[in-house]
């Protein structure tokens, strides 16, 4: 049977119940053997039985190391379109949670209606952005649902430093390309668990016309995390094996490999852990960037365009925020994003696009910022504001801004020289006030939409990265080597050029600003503006031999930046 099931052996006619010829059961444990890097001697000794008692993934071990692949099963037509992995020809990958209300009807109806199989079908869209969420929990785990959350989140970064694939968590089902599942039994895909051990969980190609990017999990399992390898198994290192599966890699037989189909024990810590040479070799030839001109070229979903949407070279923006490590530019219901390698889009992304629990009818943003304790994604507009779990709304938002002792209206986060960012009249010079302790620490956790005091229709936006600030106002932006210095030489410079990819302005830009010594700041990691990413560039020509040096050097700095949250977990 285990033969069988991992693609060794064909089953048996069910018709005749024809049992197996011993010849073809010793040349399938010899290729088992072979695969798994033990004594070939076509036997079931000692070590093949206690690899065969391995926790391990569901999937067959074919493709690539010569093993044939399963001839009949009930699942056959799947399998074997599983030999060709193919890719996902999206480049950002969006992904959220949500209780699985369908799972808890698909046992119902499965126990009391016999129901034998429901299948969940996955849109495989073909543009540059997918979509990924995590659809279920585990119904018995010391894990909580945000360790979960991390741990998806850092599974999905190793896979990210080396392509250039970007994940997001999505705030609706319909566009999920990545669907993450804690199953328990037979669950209807022809690859059903079996309590703890055993097969701890499996993923589908995207190549899959029906399950593409399916990601299933036991829910059985003792799922664990910085734990020894006796006790439980390290939800981590099975995410990042199951997550190769979706994005197109089949088992591997180096013993090196995450994509090994055997559990081997942690992988390392998520804050640290990389890619071997094989697996990156590998994942980097399926989204070789040198590919880009052959996918295909449709229109991004997160970059609609709209009608009304404002020329991001000549406009004025409502908010300006760094998020998961990305730049946001905000002008009304539309947004422009900047990520590591640029600009994502010259066209205009819709707000609502990304963060749906926003209403359609939004007022201009006053302030969005990452909060920098727990990194909810924090919207404030008029009297209210809205608390975002990556791209899922908090339950009970929208909520008054009285409720943290501070008034809406004509209310606003002012410059103030000797107290930094305040609470204030927008409209009022030195009117400015803290209404609350409760404002003061959202505040300290990392504000960064602001108006100055000279000008109170004017927005001021303030980032600190690398060690330096950035003051965002209007057109222009300014860089201080140190708090409370005079702008560096060259500044300000144009915003659009340099962040926007726009062409340079031919009008002089102003040489100053007045406004008080750069205080209560929030820090920040690892932003660069477009001349030092042309640096970057040229420094990248001269180290082809390291293609991810730039994606792993961004990755290491949002990674740190998130550090002290999941260690606190």
């Amino acid at each position: 049977d285990w033969l069988t099931r991992y693609g060794y052996l064909p089953p048996p006619d069910p018709s005749t119940g024809q049992l197996q010829a011993w010849t073809a059961v010793t040349q399938a444990v010899r290729a088992m053997q072979k695969f798994a890097g033990l004594k070939e001697t076509g036997v079931v000794d000692g070590d093949t039985l206690n690899l065969m008692r391995t926790p391990r993934c569901s999937l067959p071990d074919e493709g690539g190391d010569g093993i044939v692949p399963p001839l009949h099963t009930e699942n056959h037509h799947h399998r074997q379109k599983r030999r060709s992995p193919s890719t996902w020809s999206r480049r950002s990958i969006n992904w959220r949670f949500q209780t699985n209300l369908l799972l808890h009807l698909y046992f119902f109806y499965e126990r009391f209606f016999k129901i034998s199989r429901i299948f969940f079908i996955f849109s495989h869209i073909s543009n540059l952005h997918t979509f990924t969420r995590l659809r279920s929990y585990p119904t018995s785990t010391a894990l909580s649902r945000e360790m979960i959350r991390s741990l998806v989140f850092y599974a999905l970064k190793v896979w990210a430093e080396p392509t250039k694939l970007e994940f997001h968590e999505v705030a609706s089902p319909e566009g999920a390309d990545l669907q993450v599942d804690f199953l328990h039994g037979s669950h209807g895909d022809g690859f059903p668990f079996d309590g703890v051990g055993g097969a701890v969980g499996h993923a589908f190609f995207p190549s899959d016309p029906d399950r593409a990017g399916g990601v299933h999990l036991d829910s059985e399992e003792d799922w664990s995390f910085r734990q020894p390898a006796s006790e439980g198994t390290d939800l981590f290192t099975v995410l990042v094996h199951e997550f190769g599966h979706a994005l197109g890699l089949s088992h591997s037989s180096s013993r090196h490999s995450v994509m090994r189909p055997y559990y081997q024990g942690p992988v390392g810590d998520p804050l640290r852990f990389t890619l071997g040479s094989q697996d990156r070799e590998q994942i980097t030839k399926l989204y070789d960037l040198t590919r880009n001109v052959r996918l295909k070229q449709l229109k991004c979903v997160l970059c609609v365009s709209h009608s009304n949407e404002a020329d991001r070279c000549t406009t004025s923006f409502d908010a300006v925020a760094r998020i998961r490590g990305d730049m946001f530019f905000f002008k009304d219901l539309n947004m422009w994003r900047v990520s590591s390698g640029g600009l994502v889009s010259e066209k205009a992304a819709s707000i609502r696009r990304m963060w749906g629990g926003l209403p359609p009818n939004l007022s201009p943003l006053q302030a969005v910022f990452e909060r920098r304790s727990d990194h909810t994604i924090v919207f404030i507009t008029g009297s209210q504001f809205w608390f975002f779990n990556d791209l899922a709304l908090q339950e009970g938002y929208p909520q008054p801004l009285h409720v943290l002792g501070v008034r809406g209206g004509e209310q606003g986060l002012v410059w103030d020289t000797e107290k930094g960012v305040v609470w204030g009249d927008k409209n009022k010079r030195n009117s400015e006030r803290l209404e609350s302790e409760t404002w003061r620490e959202l505040l300290s956790e990392g504000v960064n939409g602001i108006t100055t005091d000279s000008d109170g229709k004017r927005e001021l936006y303030e980032h600190v990265f690398t060690g330096s600030i950035y003051i965002f106002k209007d057109h222009l932006y300014w860089k201080f080597s140190h708090p409370g210095s005079a702008p560096d030489a060259g500044y300000p410079r144009a915003l659009a050029t340099d962040w926007l990819d726009c062409p340079r302005p031919s009008s002089a830009l102003p040489e100053g600003l007045s406004f008080g010594p750069p205080t209560g700041r929030q820090e920040f990691h690892g932003m660069e503006t477009k001349q030092e990413r042309d640096q970057e560039m040229e420094d990248k020509k001269r180290f082809r031999k390291d293609r991810g040096k730039m994606a792993k050097k961004h990755f290491e700095r949002e990674r740190d930046s998130l550090e002290h949250w999941l260690c606190s977990k």
